[in-house]
């Protein structure tokens, strides 16, 4: 992942946790009223909690994103190139091997 892409990812995150948080803060302001009154007068989940339920949502995905996204350790288990044949295949060999020659 370039940086650029990268910092784009960190920066909708960021985005979207300001959005909860301001979204929180209205909620909270308004009492943090659990339902209201629908258009045909049914008691419906009010629109703030709906809101800040897929506000959740979005931020545990894109900060999933992320995470994933992140260099982790270097591969320890994978040979280098350079370390040479392994002392079995030199015994096998009986310690004729061609040598590069620069």
């Amino acid at each position: 992942m370039t940086a650029d892409v990268f910092s784009d990812a960190q920066a909708r995150y960021a985005d979207a946790c300001e959005r909860r948080e301001q979204t929180v803060a209205a909620w909270e302001a308004e009492g943090r009223p659990l339902t209201t009154e629908g258009s045909q007068g049914q008691l419906v989940d009010h629109p703030l909690v709906k809101q800040i339920n897929a506000l959740d949502a979005l931020c545990d995905r894109l900060g999933e994103s992320l995470r994933k996204k992140t260099p982790g350790r270097k591969a320890v288990a994978v040979m280098a190139p350079s370390l040479g044949p392994s002392p079995a295949a030199e015994r096998r060999s009986g310690g004729k091997r061609l040598r590069a020659v620069s």
